[in-house]
């Protein structure tokens, strides 16, 4: 599972976390030395028992629609002869507003993170003067938690990205966001144009034999909506995806790996065939097409001209 593929160093968002191309092309080398290329067809045919996978299959995914999935990622596969599978959120393409989760990656990871936290609760304390915001700054005691949600994370950051995801109200946290982002990144229509797949871009995508899956509109924690509300962003997003494709959408990832039984009957009853979750396993289980885990690209072997890991 793949984010942002870029020599972040040579760009204006130097703190983002990314895999660098080198270190990128190291292991698409490295998995295809030492394991063999599958496509979305040939898992769907091994869940739908019409087929068996290969020993050391591999398939690649990558989330959120960044333009570094086609300037930089689809060269590399075609060169490698792979096909891969791009999940992008909808809402920079729809709604012309970046998705909360961009806009905490963004002032994490890309600013001075301290003074982002106390910012953070300055604004939402200014913004909500009756709310007691204390239960969500961080206690080192709860540090397994932080720990659990974001494990390449500091167990602060880990934890302020964990209760802004699972336990503020996401109308607090928004509207703080909303506030904040533009001071530090601008207008919203200019990032977006800098940094997201457009439906051109998409449709490149396919054209060059590559996978397009739903991942929702706004990249929410599905487990924590109703079945309603989580059939609005599925059914929402993918019915989009499929009008500008001119395609059905039955491939899917979840955004933060999050769903429960309500997602999973959603996905069934709008006849999605494989879904990717986070889990952090390498076996599959033949019986769970819409549980598929991925592990994560920190997770890889890769060799570079500089290192090998």
């Amino acid at each position: 599972m793949y984010h942002f593929v870029r020599d972040v160093e040579q760009t204006r968002y130097g703190g983002i976390k990314a895999r660098r191309v080198a270190e990128f092309v190291g292991q698409v080398e490295h998995l295809c030395r030492h394991g063999q290329p599958v496509r979305a067809a040939d898992l769907v045919a091994y869940f739908e028992g019409r087929g068996e996978l290969p020993a050391g299959a591999f398939y690649l995914t990558f989330d959120d629609g960044f333009v570094d999935h086609l300037r930089t990622v689809v060269p590399v596969l075609k060169r490698f002869g792979l096909e891969g599978a791009f999940f992008p959120m909808t809402e920079p393409l729809v709604r012309g507003r970046v998705p909360s989760v961009e806009k905490l990656r963004f002032l994490n990871y890309n600013c001075d993170f301290p003074t982002i936290y106390e910012e953070f609760f300055a604004t939402l304390g200014r913004l909500f003067p009756n709310v007691d915001a204390s239960p969500w700054r961080f206690d080192p005691s709860r540090a397994d938690l932080a720990a659990a949600y974001a494990r390449f994370d500091q167990p602060a950051m880990g934890h302020f990205k964990r209760v802004t995801t699972l336990e503020m109200p996401w109308s607090i946290r928004d509207a703080v966001l909303d506030e904040m982002f533009p001071r530090y990144f601008g207008g919203e229509a200019e990032f977006i144009r800098e940094l997201y797949l457009d439906w051109d871009n998409l449709r490149e995508l396919r054209a060059a034999g590559m996978v397009v899956g739903g991942h929702t509109v706004t990249h929410p924690w599905l487990a924590r909506l109703s079945a309603a509300e989580q059939d609005k962003e599925i059914t929402e997003g993918n019915e989009r995806l499929a009008c500008e494709l001119g395609e059905p959408i039955d491939v899917f990832a979840y955004p933060y790996g999050s769903y429960n039984a309500d997602t999973l009957a959603i996905l069934r009853r709008r006849g999605c065939r494989l879904a990717f979750t986070t889990k952090v396993e390498v076996v599959l289980d033949p019986a769970r097409p819409l549980e598929v885990p991925r592990v994560d690209t920190n997770d890889v072997r890769y060799k570079s001209e500089t290192c090998e890991a």
